[in-house]
């Protein structure tokens, strides 16, 4: 290591302590809302094979929250909390300041 790079120290409990609660490898959130799509469109379908749908969107979500764990929590922020622009038109995407 050069004398310019500072070595970050970091302690388990604390990276233990920050993460969120996980159920079987994914988010509780994302856990939840995928038991409740399959377990309504069981209940609207009436077939017992639309339960097998869980696990490969629960795969997904392994996959998903392997390579990062925050990803479904920023996204249901994202989408959920904050407001539409004005000038979204304008920009094509979300922007402070239309010039």
């Amino acid at each position: 290591m050069t004398s310019n790079q500072v070595e970050i120290d970091t302690h388990t409990l604390f990276a233990a302590l920050t993460r969120p609660a996980m159920t079987m490898g994914v988010t509780l959130e994302y856990h939840m809302l995928n038991l409740m799509v399959t377990v309504s469109t069981f209940i609207g379908a009436g077939s017992l094979l639309y339960l097998l749908a869980f696990v490969p969107v629960h795969l997904f979500g392994c996959a998903m929250f392997r390579y990062d764990i925050d990803y479904f929590s920023i996204r249901m922020k994202g989408l959920l909390h904050l407001p539409e622009k004005a000038n979204k038109k304008i920009w094509g995407g979300s922007s402070y300041e239309p010039f």
